[in-house]
């Protein structure tokens, strides 16, 4: 069983521990699948990520 699992990584986002380029790097680590991602985040896997907000940006983090 790989450490963290779904459960986990869910309540680490959910608590705002973790940014969209670590849950991306769980896709590609094989942790999350795209899917996953999709349904924890909200944000499609397959566009750009959100912006950071460092650029004039207004938008919030995304966290639901």
């Amino acid at each position: 069983m790989k450490y963290p699992d779904y459960e986990t990584i869910k309540v680490f986002w959910d608590w705002g521990c973790y940014e969209d380029y670590i849950m991306r790097d769980y896709v590609e680590w094989g942790y999350l699948t795209p899917e996953e991602y999709e349904k924890i985040t909200g944000w499609s896997y397959s566009s750009p990520p959100p912006s950071d907000g460092l650029e004039g940006d207004d938008k919030q983090d995304g966290h639901n």
